[in-house]
């Protein structure tokens, strides 16, 4: 089940996702619900090289007016988390 059939029409805030290199797919099934509500994301990119550039662009094409970020929760840089926080949030 994706997320935009799972949540119908309601409007999260925050989606996180860990899918274990699924997040492309999962980023397709989440596709109107980030268009339409534009949640925060935070979303793991760390499982293959191509997702550290193909997650922001699913989240970019998917709604305009993100901005980006990579955080490394770990020394070695695994655990890489690309948030894509909506502008709207941070004052501009």
């Amino acid at each position: 089940m994706t997320i935009d059939e799972a949540l119908g029409s309601a409007a999260p805030t925050y989606i996180k996702m860990d899918t274990e290199g699924s997040e492309p797919d999962a980023l397709a099934g989440a596709r109107t619900t980030i268009a339409r509500h534009t949640p925060a994301l935070a979303i793991c990119c760390y499982h293959r090289q191509d997702h550290l550039w193909r997650i922001p662009e699913l989240i970019r094409s998917a709604a305009d007016g993100y901005r980006f970020f990579l955080r490394p929760h770990l020394l070695e840089v695994w655990d890489l988390v690309c948030y894509a926080v909506p502008s709207a949030r941070l004052g501009g």
